[in-house]
């Protein structure tokens, strides 16, 4: 698969490279999901800088909504971030965030990782209260 996990104090660090498929996204949203410092998480940084092609289809696309909204109800502390240049995974940020699909974790789209850790360090700490919908 054509990605790492690097483990950081308070997330982690996504690394994509190559081809990577709706399949391996997938794969690598529930890896997060199932480790056991999941709860302790307060962002994911999906860095896709060194994609040369990336292709989605529908069923990796739900497997990843399923995921991410299990994950809400798990950790909603955690904020979500996709780095990018190509437009369509930068698209993705649109897709899986709140307001396209409000039982998933905040979801945000940088250009390059130093913005996306700027961006998370002046962001407030959220609520610590478990996910509830209609509030």
């Amino acid at each position: 698969m054509p990605n790492e996990l690097i483990w950081e104090k308070g997330g982690v660090h996504k690394r994509f490279w190559g081809h990577v498929s709706g399949r391996e996204l997938a794969e690598s949203v529930e890896a997060v999901a199932v480790h056991p410092d999941f709860d302790q998480l307060r962002y994911i940084m999906n860095d896709f800088l060194g994609v040369t092609s990336f292709a989605m289809d529908a069923d990796s696309m739900e497997r990843i909504l399923v995921s991410r909204v299990g994950s809400r109800y798990t950790n909603p502390r955690i904020r979500v971030m996709l780095v990018t240049k190509d437009a369509e995974l930068f698209a993705l940020a649109d897709v899986t965030k709140p307001n396209s699909f409000p039982a998933t974790n905040e979801t945000k789209g940088f250009a390059t990782t130093v913005e996306a850790r700027a961006w998370f360090h002046r962001q407030p700490v959220l609520d610590h209260l478990a996910y509830r919908p209609n509030r």
